[in-house]
């Protein structure tokens, strides 16, 4: 249904029906006091209409934050007010608010009821915590706003945020420089910035600026710190991508109990033994049934033939024959007869033998059938009290093979946020890792699945603080990604084919997102190209069912890399501090 600006309420057809009643009274008693009545319900929705218009441009809406910008896990206040500022009472107005959950996770809109005095107001004012960087907008989209007598309704388009962006914290990151395996230490060997970088410009000092890099000479005379700003000559293109998806699920995992199991087991033995005795049944009943066919079939033959024995002694009667000729002639009948018999009954021998096979067939499978049967209830035992030690192992959780091969599955608990858990993680490794790099003189290129940009993703290319300073507020206000964009996509985006170093920060190692990674060294012609390929993941194996099982996990896909030529270091969140474990 649409969303109409102006709509009609269940009080307007209340009202028809009074002003319906109103005229029928004042014609009836046609006196003042019936005129005046009709009179005022009349005047009652065109006053209610003028009035409620008039709370469009009366009641304002204002919303303010404490900060536009903060590090995560940092307090921030904010505060909602819709004022009214007639003096006309609004009772029913309803306004659409979207406010910070209590645990800080997300923005959450609903929908509030208000009842606005003359010259009053209604104030949200609250304090949250954000726990996940990102674009976090509070504020008022609509308001709904109808008169005392809920006959009209007016919407209000009022769309006032105050929006805050969540930085992720900086990490510094000591990892070694990786190269491919070929490369020679006198030409890949890292070197700093400033050894090999010449002077492009002369800027103010910034907090964080290498004393070395500060131009004494200029300072003494501007009385102010003067850097110089180094320009990149090396030829080592860094790339990294960053993956802002959590961890794929297993497809269609059912996740059932061993107790579960335990009684679908013992069903499907029930339901076997009773498909059993259904097929006794029913062969016994086919067995009677044809037994009493045959003896019917019997009765009536012999009949038959006594018929036509009586039909042979009256025609030899009729025609003047004696009893001892009828008896000679009965007999030769009887023998051509029985004589001729012979085929039939060698007929019906060979029909007997072919259902006697039959029949031997069918008690051979039924005794198959009741082998099987008593071989597995011997079994039952053994099978039961394996689950039942599952049972006791897992607590009640069964893994199913699916689950098993993408490195198992989330607790419940945390399912709702884990994209955002996610992602703040990998937002962090790839800056961090953006900035390790810029120090170490490397152009880098930092790209991710973004669905603010008409592509679908935005890149950005890094070569000194300012363009990190940029990176770091987009990149912090990026939205989660779909986890069905690949991250090994984005490497599309490299138009050079030689010294190429690619960086792949995520979450994802289901089997899927390995063998695409593993495809892509080669793409760019491997180790022999100065081509290098290297994966940080980010395991939160703490929110998984299993945690040492998704270790292991993370160690098999660690040996599936190597055999491509690509190196994994592994982070984690320890202690709410992110470390890199180095396996």
């Amino acid at each position: 249904m649409k969303n109409r600006h102006f709509v009609l309420q269940k009080g307007f057809y209340i009202y028809v029906f009074l002003f319906l009643f109103a005229i029928i009274f004042s014609q009836s008693l046609r006196n003042p006091i019936s005129g005046v009545l009709l009179l005022f319900m009349f005047l009652l929705p065109i006053v209610s209409l003028i009035i409620t218009n008039i709370g469009k441009s009366v009641i304002q809406v204002y919303v303010s934050c404490d900060a536009a910008r903060c590090e995560k896990h940092t307090k921030v206040g904010y505060e909602i007010r819709v004022i009214n500022q007639s003096p006309l009472s609004y009772p029913f107005v309803e306004a659409v608010i979207t406010q910070p959950r209590e645990d800080g996770v997300r923005c959450q809109k609903k929908k509030i009821f208000l009842a606005l005095a003359p010259f009053g107001g209604y104030i949200i004012n609250k304090e949250v915590s954000f726990c996940y960087r990102g674009l976090y907008e509070i504020g008022v989209s609509e308001l709904y706003i109808s008169d005392m007598l809920r006959m009209f309704r007016f919407k209000v388009e009022v769309d006032n945020y105050s929006n805050v962006l969540v930085y992720p914290r900086y990490l510094n990151i000591n990892a070694k420089e990786r190269h491919a395996y070929t490369e020679l230490p006198s030409t890949h060997a890292p070197i700093k910035a400033n050894e090999i970088a010449e002077a492009a410009n002369i800027r103010e000092y910034r907090m964080g600026d290498s004393q070395k890099s500060v131009h004494w000479k200029l300072s003494s005379k501007t009385e102010e710190l003067q850097v110089k700003d180094y320009s990149i000559n090396r030829d080592k293109n860094i790339y990294i991508f960053a993956d802002l998806a959590a961890p794929a699920q297993p497809p269609e995992a059912e996740k059932t109990s061993p107790a579960a199991d335990l009684i679908k087991l013992l069903t499907e033995k029930e339901k076997k033994k009773i498909r059993l005795k259904s097929k006794k049944k029913e062969l016994s009943h086919a067995d009677k049934a044809a037994a009493k066919i045959s003896g019917k079939l019997s009765f009536f033959s012999k009949l038959f033939k006594n018929r036509q024995i009586e039909d042979k002694k009256e025609r030899g009667r009729k025609k003047g024959l004696d009893e001892d000729t009828l008896s000679t002639v009965e007999l030769i009948d009887r023998f051509i007869e029985e004589t001729s018999d012979l085929e039939r009954k060698k007929a019906r021998a060979e029909k007997a033998a072919r259902k006697n096979a039959k029949a031997k067939e069918r008690d051979e499978k039924m005794a198959e059938i009741s082998t099987q049967v008593e071989a597995e209830a011997e079994l039952e035992a053994d099978i039961t009290k394996k689950l039942i030690e599952s049972i006791d192992e897992r607590s009640d959780i069964h893994i199913s093979e699916e689950e098993i091969s993408f490195g198992g599955t989330v607790l419940p608990e945390y399912t709702e946020d884990m994209a955002e858990f996610c992602a703040d993680g990998i937002v962090e490794i790839a800056l961090s890792q953006a900035r390790h790099e810029l120090n170490l003189g490397n152009k880098v290129t930092l790209a991710w699945y973004d669905s603010r940009e008409d592509n679908g993703f935005y890149s950005i290319d890094i070569f000194g603080r300012d363009e990190l300073d940029y990176a770091f507020e987009r990149f912090s206000g990026a939205p989660v990604a779909d986890s069905e964009q690949k991250i090994a996509e984005l490497t599309k985006i490299i138009d050079s084919a030689t010294n190429v170093s690619i960086k792949f920060v995520t979450a994802n190692i289901d089997p899927y997102s390995i063998s695409d990674i593993c495809d892509v060294p080669a793409t760019f012609g491997g180790a022999g190209s100065g081509c290098s390929c290297e994966v940080l993941l980010f395991n939160p194996e703490g929110r998984y069912t299993d945690p040492t099982a998704r270790l292991e996990y993370a160690q098999g896909a660690k040996e599936r890399f190597i055999s491509a030529g690509i190196h994994m270091t592994e982070f984690k969140y320890f202690d709410g501090s992110l470390v890199s474990l180095d396996f």
